[in-house]
């Protein structure tokens, strides 16, 4: 059997309605928060990730994105919430796995965080990829690129 992990996503107005804000000791959480497994996807190292609701033994529903250290190694840099249309991001899993993944041993993300103080936004990924937008929770936008792989993360803050 070949080790896996896909991301798949539909169009839907059913996503989290909620803010994402950032704690005194720098974490971005979103409140208020859905319930979540214990299983996470994180493609940019350990400091952040994306939730997930259980819906069968390998298939999970992203929730919403969630961040540690947030300004630890993070650039300044002016940016802009992409276009986006909201809906559903999937996620399947074709290994073994217990509580938390780390997505980038399977695809390459690109290692880089940002945050714009002046419009409190904060991104993590390859910020040049050309692709489609789906806003999976209140103010969280997925880029996908033109190989359907995910390849940056924006959250607005509150």
């Amino acid at each position: 059997m070949s080790e896996y992990i896909d991301l798949n996503y539909e169009y839907c107005e059913g996503i989290p309605v909620g803010r994402s804000i950032i704690t005194a000791d720098q974490s971005i959480i979103f409140s208020p928060s859905p319930s979540i497994c214990a299983f996470s996807l994180y493609p940019y190292h350990w400091s952040f990730e994306l939730t997930t609701q259980r819906l069968s033994e390998n298939d999970y529903l992203i929730s919403y994105a969630m961040a540690t250290c947030c300004f630890l190694h993070c650039k300044n840099k002016r940016l802009t919430m992409p276009s986006a249309q909201k809906g559903k991001i999937f996620l399947h899993v074709g290994l073994p796995h217990a509580d938390g993944l780390y997505y980038n041993e399977f695809m390459p993300f690109v290692q880089k965080k940002y945050y714009d103080p002046y419009k409190n936004i904060y991104a993590i990924g390859d910020l040049n990829a050309k692709g489609l937008g789906i806003e999976f929770a209140k103010g969280q936008i997925a880029i996908f690129n033109e190989s359907n792989k995910l390849c940056a993360v924006y959250v607005e803050l509150s």
